[in-house]
This record gives structure tokens, C-alpha cells and sequence, in this order.
């Protein structure tokens, strides 16, 4: 299964960015894994940005695209089984911290919005929520698995 991070981040936390970090360990964690045939991508985008822009960034639900094709400004994306939502973080508990502590707070926060598992889409019918879930938690409550 793809799992990957999408970021919305102001431009004073682009330049230490985490949430690729922590991207890159989920990705690499769940490339083998399966959970159904229902559900082959899972994107949570991550938004953190300064207050005064949060009407431009809204937090999306849970959102299931058996298939569809999306281009913007050229180029071309397919989604196929995707499983996505939003959770937006807390701007100056991220601007305060550093890299760990930030990577810290991006686990927590994924680990919290899990949850929202819990009111799947209809169309998804092939899909072990329950185990990607446990797998998830684990895997972000183990301090070692969110270091270099």
C-alpha cells in the first residue's frame, strides 16, 4: 500500500520540513503491506499554516476515488483507490519545535485523526481497517521508527 503525506505548510516552515521526512517513513513501512483490494493509496495532507490563512486552507473529510485522472497546470495525476483526508496541525506548536519534536507532533496528530477510519465511504467494501489502523498506531508510537 502507498501511504504518503501531502503538505499545505507557510513559507517560514518550508525550509525544515518534517513532513517529508516523516513521508518517507511511512512510505518505505507500508510499501509491502495490503489491507484489501479496495484500497491501494492513503494521502492525509497536512495543513499547517499561519492562522491568518486558515480560511484559505479548509480541512477536507474522508474522500475514496475509485479511479480519475487530475491535471493541473500540465500534468497529469491518476488516483486509483485513493483513501484521503486532512488534519490540520497546530501552527505555533510546529513553529516552536525542532525537527523531532516536530516529527513528534506530526505522528500524534496522524495517529489521532485514525479515527475518521471509522465513517468510511460506502464504495470501499475491501479494506482491514481495523488492521491498518493497530499497524499505524504502532508503527507511530515507536520513538524508533520516526528517527533517521
Amino acid at each position: 500500500m502507498n501511504v504518503a503525506l501531502s503538505a499545505e505548510i507557510s513559507a517560514d516552515i518550508r525550509s525544515s520540513n518534517p513532513i517529508h521526512t516523516l513521508a518517507g517513513y511511512l512510505t518505505r513501512h507500508f510499501r509491502d503491506r495490503h489491507y484489501g483490494d479496495d484500497v491501494e493509496e492513503f494521502i492525509v495532507g497536512i495543513i499547517c499554516t499561519r492562522p491568518e490563512l486558515d480560511f484559505f486552507f479548509k480541512v477536507r473529510g474522508l474522500k475514496y476515488i475509485a479511479h480519475k485522472t487530475i491535471t493541473h497546470d500540465g500534468i497529469s495525476v491518476i488516483a486509483h483507490k485513493s483513501l484521503s483526508y486532512d488534519v490540520k496541525i497546530d501552527y505555533s506548536a510546529f513553529l516552536a519545535g525542532n525537527e523531532s519534536e516536530r516529527i513528534a507532533l506530526l505522528a500524534k496528530s496522524l495517529v489521532d485523526s485514525l479515527s475518521i477510519l471509522t465513517k468510511m465511504p460506502k464504495k470501499v467494501k475491501q479494506f482491514d481497517v481495523a488492521s491498518f489502523q493497530h499497524d499505524m498506531t504502532v508503527f507511530l508510537n515507536d520513538p524508533s521508527n520516526l528517527a533517521n
